[in-house]
């Protein structure tokens, strides 16, 4: 009987211990309680779950993810490298004149939806690449050479923001 009761003890405690998750600053949590999303979305503390049946994920919502594309950072600094070999397949796009350019661009975001972001698209960084994509290369497609590299960056940088933004919405 004081074995059961040893067992018994160690198995509440184990429980007790697994029935709390820490949410830190940058962070916000998703609780799925038997596969299914509760709802709620938890953010900075301590909070409870059922132990076993719950299960926690989190994403960092503060910060600020970057994606380059036609290029890659391989030094950030004073004196910032580029590595531009190898990703000539995304910078190589055709104008409206037929001309080739090379096109090289950041795309900034922020998980504005921690639920959708976790677990209503399979791959979030290769989504986003695929319609940022899609989208300069509308863009530049219909514009020529001399618009694409002068006169209309400002605007091409713009319109490709609001459509990036539509259809990741």
């Amino acid at each position: 009987s004081t074995v059961l009761g040893f067992i018994l003890g160690a198995l509440v405690i184990l429980l007790a211990m697994n029935a709390w998750f820490q949410v830190e600053a940058d962070e916000e949590a998703v609780v799925l309680r038997l596969g299914v999303p509760t709802g709620a979305t938890y953010g900075p503390g301590l909070h409870g779950k059922l132990p076993i049946v719950d299960q926690v994920f989190k994403a960092n919502v503060k910060k600020v993810h970057q994606l380059e594309f036609g290029f890659r950072t391989t030094r950030a600094d004073i004196r910032s490298e580029f590595d531009e070999s190898g990703y000539q397949s995304e910078a190589l796009m055709l104008t409206g004149d037929l001309a080739l350019v090379a096109v090289q661009w950041t795309v900034f975001y922020k998980i504005a939806d921690t639920g959708e972001y976790l677990f209503e698209v399979r791959n979030v960084e290769e989504t986003i690449r695929d319609i940022s994509e899609a989208v300069m290369r509308t863009l530049v497609g219909d514009r020529s050479n001399d618009e694409v590299m002068t006169k209309h960056r400002a605007e091409i940088a713009q319109l490709a923001e609001e459509a990036m933004q539509r259809d990741l919405d």
